[in-house]
């Protein structure tokens, strides 16, 4: 869900900072991303050939979140993810069915259960290995 990639291209981003807790809103964007205009790096990838970036052994790219409109405080910032995403986000929700429980033996698996697992290692109520 938190990466950015085109159609018409092989490469996908990954953002690793706060712009992945920006949420999706096609009706009411107040920001938007634009290649940064001020990373060095970024101006000179975005320079420079497919056959010098398949040289690289890494490429490392900076996208600013600017705003389109005046923020207030507290209000939350939404940009438009795109009519492909929202598309494929709204089958997901209207066709996800929950998985069935696993972890063993009348034993359903939850974040609960396994912080109990995690509280009490030494209980032999755990140890049963589950196939599924």
């Amino acid at each position: 869900n938190y990466q950015f990639g085109h159609a018409d291209s092989s490469v996908l981003l990954f953002p690793v900072n706060a712009g992945v807790v920006v949420n999706h809103s096609g009706d009411r964007p107040n920001a938007k991303l634009r290649w940064s205009a001020t990373d060095e790096r970024t101006r000179e990838v975005l320079r420079g050939s497919v056959e010098e970036l398949n040289e690289r052994e890494h490429v490392s790219l900076v996208l600013d979140l600017v705003a389109t409109e005046d923020i207030a405080a507290g209000q939350e910032i939404f940009f438009d993810y795109g009519r492909a995403w929202e598309d494929a986000w709204n089958d997901h929700v209207d066709s996800w069915e929950p998985p069935p429980a696993t972890g063993g033996a009348g034993m359903p698996m939850s974040s609960r259960v396994i912080s109990d697992m995690n509280d009490d290692k030494f209980n032999e109520a755990y140890w049963e290995w589950s196939d599924d």
